[in-house]
């Protein structure tokens, strides 16, 4: 009631404890809803999602239940969630047009276990280190986030060895990107990294500049009924809220939307790209029970 409510809310501010439900909370509308904000603000384009920020809701381990309070439109609807698989890897290996790296994304093959394969990891550890090296993560870098030295030094050898292309492409961009111009992710956006900090920001521009156009470019291959059930997107994910007696119909046309060949203009290779769908929920974390595609 009010004043158990009020009560509750007196001792949460005394002890100055915050949780992300009252983040909601603070941006709840009249209509039961939230409303955030989203621009486009960021350096690569991406969306920042502020008033509250979704970024908050956790989504790995036991932190997923803080998405259990977004709910569908109605008792007859679920949420499903849609991510573009390994995009920012994708996007890297399209632009670098190094052939080997791009097999690994083939149909059928598991890019994470194919790089562990290479440098000789298993395939959590070459995951864990993976993005941090395609974006000029050093050795000392990766031993900071808490990776053994051994591996790091065993990854970024065995990295230079087996993708002589992409590390030759990254070279490029950091030249281009110190020498004060600007990057284009491939669809003509143009990116500003710090020419001092270009050695991580330009191959990190690119990589997070193309995946979030890639992203776009599936949001406009979707058929028109299903544009006004989606209700946000938070990274490189969809939430859509559809009828429960649609989902599956819905879920193969975001999949068929978010499955096409790209290459930035001027290269031979096409890298594909991919989608995710998670099962249906009662709520967001609902979704993340297991996937079903």
């Amino acid at each position: 009631n009010d004043r158990q409510a009020a009560f509750l809310e007196t001792i949460l501010g005394l002890t100055g404890a915050r949780s992300v439900y009252g983040t909601a909370l603070d941006h709840l509308q009249s209509d039961g809803r939230i409303h955030p904000t989203i621009a486009p603000l960021q350096a690569s384009g991406r969306f920042s999602i502020t008033q509250p920020g979704i970024t908050v809701f956790g989504k790995r381990g036991g932190k997923v239940i803080e998405r259990a309070i977004f709910l569908p439109d109605a008792d007859d609807h679920v949420l499903i969630a849609a991510d573009l698989s390994q995009i920012d890897m994708r996007a890297i290996a399209a632009h670098a047009q190094d052939p080997a790296y791009m097999e690994l994304f083939a149909p059928g093959r598991d890019a994470h276990s194919e790089v562990a394969a290479a440098v000789g990891l298993t395939r959590s550890d070459a995951k864990a280190i993976g993005h941090g090296w395609n974006y000029g993560m050093s050795v000392k870098g990766m031993v900071r986030h808490g990776i053994e030295e051994a591996k790091a030094v065993q990854f970024d050898r065995g990295m230079r060895r087996s993708f002589p292309n992409l590390c030759r492409w990254r070279d490029r961009v950091r030249d281009r990107a110190e020498r004060g111009h600007k990057l284009d992710n491939g669809f003509g956006r143009l990116m500003k990294a710090n020419p001092q900090r270009a050695y991580t920001q330009a191959p990190a521009l690119m990589g997070q500049g193309t995946a979030r156009d890639l992203m776009m470019e599936a949001v406009l291959r979707l058929p028109l009924w299903l544009v006004p059930q989606l209700r946000f997107l938070v990274h490189d994910e969809l939430v859509f809220s559809v009828p429960r007696n649609r989902w599956i119909t819905a879920g193969k046309e975001i999949l068929r939307a978010m499955t096409f060949e790209w290459a930035p203009p001027g290269a031979s290779l096409s890298i594909r790209v991919t989608g995710d769908l998670s099962r249906p929920g009662r709520n967001w974390a609902d979704c993340y029970r297991q996937k079903v595609a």
